[in-house]
This record gives C-alpha cells, sequence and structure tokens, in this order.
C-alpha cells in the first residue's frame, strides 16, 4: 500500500500555455514559451488543529503572563505601597512569562517532528501540554492567592 500513492503520478499543467508537464524536461518547457518554471511539493493532508493547540495552550499564557510582568513593573515603580509578597508575585509572573514563552519556542521549534506523528498522537500530545500550561497557570495563580 505505500508504493500505491506512486502508481498514477497526477497531471501537471503550464499555467502560460496549458500544457501538460507530467513528464517533460525543464530544456523543453524554456524553448517552448520562455517562461520559468517553479516547482513545488506540498501535503493536502497536513493537519495543523492539534499543532495550532499547542501553539495556542503556549502563547495564551505567556501573554497573559507578559501583561501581568508588565503591569506589576510599573506598579512596583510608581507605588510607596509596595512590599515583599508583591516582588513575589512579580517574580513569579516575570519567571512563568519565561518559563511559558520557552515553550513556545519549542513548540515551534519542533513543528516537523510534531507533524511526522500520527493524528491521534498528536491530539493527545496536544491535550497534555494544554493540561499542563492550565495547571500550571492555576496552581501558581492559586499559590499567590494564598501567599497574599
Amino acid at each position: 500500500m505505500a508504493g500505491k500513492q506512486f502508481c498514477n503520478p497526477p497531471r501537471v499543467l503550464h499555467l502560460a500555455t496549458g500544457d501538460h508537464l507530467t513528464g517533460a524536461k525543464l530544456a523543453d518547457l524554456l524553448a517552448e514559451c520562455g517562461a520559468q518554471l517553479d516547482l513545488r511539493v506540498g501535503s493536502i493532508d497536513l493537519k495543523l488543529g492539534p499543532w495550532l493547540l499547542c501553539v495556542l495552550a503556549t502563547a495564551i499564557p505567556t501573554g497573559f503572563n507578559g501583561i501581568l510582568s508588565t503591569i506589576g513593573t510599573i506598579g512596583a515603580i510608581s507605588s510607596a505601597y509596595w512590599d515583599s509578597t508583591d516582588w513575589l508575585q512579580l517574580a513569579a509572573f516575570i519567571g512563568l512569562t519565561v518559563a511559558f514563552g520557552s515553550a513556545l519556542a519549542i513548540v515551534v521549534r519542533r513543528r516537523s517532528r510534531f507533524l511526522r506523528k500520527t493524528t491521534a498522537a498528536q491530539w493527545r500530545r496536544a491535550w497534555i501540554l494544554v493540561v499542563i500550561m492550565a495547571g500550571v497557570q492555576a496552581l501558581t495563580i492559586w499559590g499567590l492567592y494564598v501567599l497574599m
């Protein structure tokens, strides 16, 4: 079954002349109309849903913690009532921003490796990442709430 996909090659048409290009040579094509030929190979079965879920699972908490870190920094600079627990919260949100940003970079860099997995494995890993990211965020916010 693995070799069956190559039995019938797709028919490719030249956009300028309308000729069929399957099995044609590049020298013949350029002599005919003088146009440059740009061939690309792409997948029609590429399912990006699980990968996009991974990106969103890391990008949303990164942005949320980045906003809280920025607001906290501005508050620390301008407030006279800033104490040690506020510094702990600010450090936690900055740390989460860096950690989630690193996770986002890893997800983006390992995209091709992720997409080589089966669809079921992709969805399983995506939902595991969603649960981990949401759990870490919830535990951090709960822990900071308990400290206050």
